[in-house]
């Protein structure tokens, strides 16, 4: 994929459904789900703003009733004028650390521009970033989250997709840098951590494992998040993503809260093999 090419869907009607009514229909029921908020945008707004999300990136019907918290909580919040999406390359193309070369990315509700001036800042501040379409041909970590953005804000916010295949520890530098480049933009920018949990252990394994992970991260603790991730072998695909959103974000004095946990086994009915599910939001006292 060439720069000014627009990037097609991978995995609609996979992961969520092709067809922009059903997608819309199916997301509602994510909301509605006896597993998810209730509602699309809750009653009362919280104090707060909105400054980041970590969501879960499994098929719909398996984690979208948990990844509807997240976005629940968004909708209470200042629309983002830019979304920055950090998830994990799960199949290792292209560049360990990438931003897309394109212009664009499509799903089936509609186009949302990549913010190139983020874009450049970004390639300018941060060590080892490349502008790879490769890293992003077949991934859902970030696909996954967009009809859920283009639902809460617009559908055409702009975003930032940025693909993690790199050593975990590198996150908290990079985190940094993120942190600069924010600082130096005056617009309201949502940092999105793509990530799950446990993966293939029964439910009471992964809900222990991934218990003391959300404490790491209830706590605002990056470095003990990775810590705590190595030395369980917890098997949280997007460790590192969540590191650099909590670290971009402390420097903002932004508190964490876990909305809700789950597993596949909620869907499946099946707790001997399950992968685990978190939602959780960042705030700030500035909107």
């Amino acid at each position: 994929m060439s720069a000014g090419n627009v990037r097609s869907p991978a995995v609609a009607g996979l992961f969520y459904p092709s067809s922009a009514d059903e997608l819309k229909k199916v997301i509602s029921a994510c909301f509605e789900s006896p597993y998810g908020p209730g509602a699309l945008r809750p009653n009362a707004a919280p104090a707060a703003c909105v400054a980041g999300l970590m969501c879960p990136h499994a098929g719909y019907v398996y984690s979208g009733p948990t990844a509807a918290h997240a976005f629940a909580a968004l909708s209470a919040s200042p629309t983002p004028e830019v979304v920055v999406i950090i998830g994990p390359n799960h199949r290792g193309l292209g560049s360990p650390l990438a931003v897309p070369e394109c212009s664009a990315w499509q799903t089936p509700i509609g186009t949302m521009p990549i913010d190139t001036s983020l874009r450049s800042a970004l390639l300018q501040a941060a060590a080892g970033v490349s502008e790879d379409d490769v890293a992003f041909q077949s991934e859902h970590s970030h696909e996954v989250m967009l009809p859920f953005l283009q639902v809460v804000c617009h559908p055409e916010v702009p975003i930032l997709p940025i693909a993690w295949g790199r050593l975990d520890l590198t996150a908290i530098p990079f985190g940094h840098s993120l942190a600069s480049v924010l600082a130096a933009d005056s617009r309201r920018i949502l940092l999105l951590a793509s990530t799950d949990m446990s993966h293939y252990v029964p439910a009471e394994t992964a809900r222990q494992l991934d218990g003391n992970a959300l404490k790491r991260i209830a706590d605002m603790d990056a470095e003990g998040l990775i810590r705590e991730v190595r030395q369980q072998r917890i098997t949280m695909c997007g460790v590192a993503p969540t590191a650099v959103v909590m670290t971009a974000l402390s420097t903002s004095n932004a508190s964490a809260e876990i909305l809700a946990y789950g597993t596949s086994g909620d869907a499946t009915g099946d707790q001997r093999n399950v992968v685990g599910y978190a939602a959780a939001v960042f705030r700030t006292a500035r909107a």
